[in-house]
């Protein structure tokens, strides 16, 4: 099976480091509609009863298991949340100078691109790793965080263990940079938005998603399963 650059599965999730993305990616995940990036959680994301609680439940453990046991592993976040890397064998970053092609992407992805049943997630820290990844996939549809400047200042605090310089973790300075993030995506139709504005707000943010999972034509949200995965990840966070 060949990768399907056209596939109309695919969302692009946009957002800087450390501001809650793969949050957003797990909640979606949570659906039938939706696998995470993991590429060894597809087969089974298939396999199931689609319509089962045992279905939803596993679901919601594989979630939880992208998290660090608590606080004090926070520093080790990569050792748990799941990513492109884990997904694709590759991501959009420039950091990335390999080419997207058939010879490196897993084999999951060929899969997914070839399906019509969930949409799958690819991350843009930024409007050129966007461009990078629409001269693959024509077709993806784009996903955009906004409003997350309070909670990035926290996650970053949390996660980064390379803070040298105060001034640059400062909220002037993460604000000059998320205006700066949100004006370089001028250029592109956002197809769906979704605000941090109100992420330490249990009901008002579970209310967004929720709009989300409508904008998306997810029929399947699951008030009780979301807001237990959001318990547990912003208790990480405050």
């Amino acid at each position: 099976m060949k990768l399907n650059f056209n596939t109309d599965k695919i969302i692009t999730v946009c957002y800087p480091p450390y501001a809650g993305g793969k949050f957003l990616i797990n909640c979606l995940a949570l659906s039938r509609h939706a696998t995470f990036q993991c590429k060894y959680r597809v087969a089974r994301d298939f396999n199931l009863d689609l319509n089962s609680m045992s279905y939803y439940n596993s679901k919601l453990k594989i979630a939880l298991e992208s998290l660090p046991p608590s606080k004090e592993f926070m520093k080790d976040w990569r050792k748990y949340e799941y990513g492109c890397v884990q997904l694709f064998n590759w991501f959009a970053g420039s950091s990335c100078t390999k080419e997207l092609s058939n010879d490196i992407v897993s084999a999951e992805v060929k899969f997914l691109s070839n399906q019509k049943e969930k949409n799958f997630f690819i991350v843009a820290h930024n409007h050129r790793s966007l461009k990078r990844i629409l001269n693959y996939f024509p077709n993806a549809k784009i996903l955009i965080l906004t409003d997350f400047i309070d909670f990035r200042l926290i996650a970053t605090s949390l996660k980064d263990d390379n803070i040298t310089d105060p001034e640059k973790y400062s909220k002037k300075t993460m604000t000059y940079e998320y205006t700066l993030f949100i004006n370089s995506f001028f250029e592109y139709k956002i197809d769906y938005t979704i605000s941090y504005a109100d992420i330490f707000e249990e009901d008002k943010f579970l209310d967004r998603v929720k709009i989300l999972y409508d904008e998306l034509g997810y029929d399947d949200f699951n008030r009780d399963l979301v807001q237990k995965f959001y318990q547990a990840y912003i208790s990480l966070h405050i």
